[in-house]
């Protein structure tokens, strides 16, 4: 079958000339090119900050070719050398590394946490290094905690300062290798293993035994945020229509801040195709997918989503940190190998897409992993075969509302609202989805088989929905009436906070019949969103904040919600 598969690849490759480049001498093949630009020339600005595709095909590269300036104020382009921090595609190298020492008997993947980091906490004593591959460890996100703290890109921030971070959490947000939670965590902890098993730095390690072996002459791990490295491409964003500088001052490695090139990226995908770096077996071990202690299987492998993709079973990881931007996808049966590096906001995951489609046969028949694995991320739905009913402006209003998931951990608040005749789901302003009425009480979620039901009429409104994403466990949010925001209501929340698992103070003040939190200083002057007395949301409804209250009404601190963290603690301070 992979011959067959290759040969289609092949064949797109034979229909245009094929010429030497003077700086690579490897194959670029123009008709691929002409296609590629075209693509890239809808996202990037001949003025501005730009990227780098890479394609290869088994040990040939195809196409490696820079687009806009590498550092905008010497006006210096992109190339083939030019090297890009990768941002999370740096997870696949750890987990890599991590199997190599495996094979090689220097640690066991069952092996406890402490017996090579015996100083932290002790609720690691129930972690193992395969829960660190898997995230499946209940970890939490270091990254989202710095944030939490107050912290933003470009403050200085060592891979210690995470580890003093997270070592001041005392619990896991669930036991270990029950459920997958992504987190960054886990990572800079495989970095640390690495370090301490081999005895030497983690970027000494890795540049001799993965990137000095595949050639990859021009990657590093930045231990070091002072580091000079070569070749580097500055970091961009947009504010009021001009490019800015974004510094990065990140010394943390394993999950993160791994710099290279679009030719040693190259090197790395063949390396996928060739299994040079440890052979088969490592490769093979690398691309296992995890398995949760309930036996379902996630798809998420040692550092790289092992996923499909037009039928196709592919590896693929996406990457940011600052502005820096990519993405990555190699097909394993075709030997087909894809990156974008970039450094600025250029969506490369969706240009990624892109290039497969000018790539592959739009033909090839849709698998998904429902047909092969059992996943815990796709869950059993309710299947509804209703027909769409029309009802009247007075019906669809009945429906509409604030919805509080009060039962939920993260106190999920949703909207349903009706615009010109139809009604949505609205999860954030940027974030919303038509709902298709079923009868005068149901409504499917667009685009799926996922089914709302309502219940409960109060004032000609329902205050009950049920969002059945299993039939088994449906989730029930409750109808809240909208809190009045002024400066008698808010008042009460003004005051000095503090998290003991962060080491650090909110502060919450009250302006504009607005309140704000001064220190979340990641979220800008942005005042939190009033949900109901006491419940607020940040981050454009991803966290979550509640108040709480003694006996004698006074607020008394808070509990904090946010992703990859979970649920954090805040007591108010007198002053």
């Amino acid at each position: 079958m992979r011959n067959i598969q290759s040969a289609i690849i092949l064949l797109i490759l034979a229909f245009s000339s094929l010429e030497l480049t003077s700086q690579d001498n490897y194959l670029i093949e123009s008709g691929i090119e002409s296609k590629i630009d075209s693509i890239v020339g809808k996202r990037v600005s001949p003025e501005g900050p730009g990227l780098i595709v890479t394609i290869t095909k088994g040990q040939k590269l195809i196409l490696n070719k820079g687009y806009g300036f590498a550092q905008l104020e010497n006006k210096i382009p992109v190339h083939p050398e030019t090297v890009f921090n990768i941002g999370s595609i740096a997870k696949q190298f750890t987990g890599y590394a991590i199997t190599l020492l495996a094979h090689e008997g220097k640690l066991s993947l069952d092996d406890n946490v402490l017996m090579y980091l015996p100083d932290l906490s002790e609720y690691y004593r129930r972690v193992t290094i395969r829960n660190l591959l898997y995230h499946t460890s209940g970890v939490r996100d270091e990254l989202h905690l710095w944030v939490l703290s107050g912290k933003i890109p470009g403050d200085i921030v060592s891979g210690s300062d995470f580890i003093n971070l997270i070592n001041r959490q005392d619990q896991l947000l669930f036991e270990p290798g029950t459920e997958y939670g992504y987190s960054d965590t886990n990572y800079s902890l495989l970095a640390m293993i690495i370090s301490k098993v081999t005895g030497k730095s983690f970027n000494q390690w890795m540049t001799n035994n993965v990137f000095s072996p595949l050639q990859m002459n021009l990657s590093v791990a930045k231990e070091d945020y002072n580091m000079v490295i070569k070749n580097l491409a500055s970091s961009y964003y947009m504010d009021s229509g001009e490019y800015k500088y974004m510094p990065l001052n990140s010394s943390n490695v394993g999950p993160t801040n791994l710099y290279t090139s679009g030719r040693d990226m190259a090197k790395w995908m063949m390396n996928f195709d060739s299994g040079k770096l440890g052979g088969e077996e490592v490769f093979n071990d690398f691309t296992e997918k995890g398995l949760l202690s309930n036996r379902d299987i996630i798809k998420y492998a040692r550092g790289i989503n092992a996923e499909m993709e037009r039928g196709y079973k592919v590896l693929r990881h996406g990457g940011t940190e600052g502005t820096y931007n990519s993405e990555m996808i190699f097909f394993t049966e075709l030997g087909l190998g894809i990156s974008v590096l970039s450094n600025f906001d250029s969506n490369p995951g969706r240009l990624v897409n892109e290039i497969i489609k000018a790539l592959l046969p739009d033909n090839k028949m849709e698998v998904t992993e429902l047909n092969t694995d059992k996943q815990t991320d796709h869950k059993k739905i309710t299947v509804h075969d209703g027909i769409a009913v029309k009802l009247t402006e007075k019906q669809l209003e009945r429906f509409t509302g604030t919805y509080w998931y009060s039962k939920n951990s993260n106190w999920s608040v949703r909207e349903i609202q009706y615009e010109d005749g139809k009604l949505y789901y609205v999860r954030t302003p940027r974030n919303k989805t038509e709902l298709i009425p079923l009868s005068d009480s149901t409504l499917r979620l667009g685009g799926t088989e996922i089914v709302i039901s309502m219940d409960k009429v109060q004032n000609n409104r329902y205050t009950r929905l049920k969002f059945n994403i299993s039939s088994d466990n449906p989730s029930v949010a409750i109808r809240i009436e909208p809190f009045i925001a002024d400066q008698k209501n808010l008042i009460d929340y003004e005051g000095l906070y503090y998290s003991k698992e962060l080491d650090a103070l909110h502060r919450f003040e009250v302006k504009d019949n607005s309140l704000y939190n001064a220190t979340m200083r990641f979220f800008g002057d942005t005042p939190l969103s009033i949900v109901k007395k006491d419940l607020f949301t940040f981050g454009n409804g991803e966290g979550h904040i509640i108040f709480l209250r003694d006996s004698e009404n006074e607020v008394t601190g808070y509990t904090l919600y946010a992703p990859r963290v979970g649920n954090l603690d805040f007591v108010k301070l007198e002053y």
